[in-house]
């Protein structure tokens, strides 16, 4: 499995290289210990996987600044995608700082605003998970993910 890109849903924020990449199997057994790690999440602490179970998980890296990584030799079934990455982002504030009034010949022709730009630079993640499907063997499949909040 070969992925173009992966960004965040706001920009194309792409995964900073060596970001992980983890693949799931998406059987029985994997989405009901998923499901019941995401009900548990904010309250206790996860349910840990067998030794086995775990051997059966996958795990890459982003291999460029574009965000590509890449699966091979996969079976045909469903996998979950996972992924998660801290970035910065920036945000500019203009504040009215002051006025400037004008003058000719001692009559009020108009004010302008004097105004200046701040600009903020903040940290933010995204967590990424998406379901996929490989249908034969050998199939290249190109997905790209998006943002879609919390993971476990």
């Amino acid at each position: 499995m070969k992925n173009k890109s992966l960004f965040n849903i706001n920009k194309k924020q792409y995964a900073p290289l060596g970001t992980s990449v983890i693949l799931i199997p998406a059987t029985a057994y994997f989405k009901e210990w998923i499901s019941v790690n995401e009900q548990l999440r904010k309250k206790a602490r996860p349910v840990p996987l067998s030794k086995e179970a775990a051997a059966c998980i996958k795990v890459t890296t982003v291999y460029d600044e574009k965000g590509n990584f890449e699966f091979t030799n996969l079976k045909p079934g469903e996998y979950y995608l996972y992924t998660e990455f801290a970035y910065l982002k920036s945000a500019t504030h203009r504040e009215v700082v002051g006025y400037t009034d004008t003058y000719i010949n001692g009559f009020f022709q108009g004010s302008t605003e004097r105004t200046k730009d701040y600009t903020v630079n903040y940290a933010s993640s995204a967590g990424i998970k998406q379901l996929v499907e490989i249908k034969t063997n050998g199939e290249i499949l190109s997905v790209i993910l998006k943002k879609t909040g919390s993971i476990l």
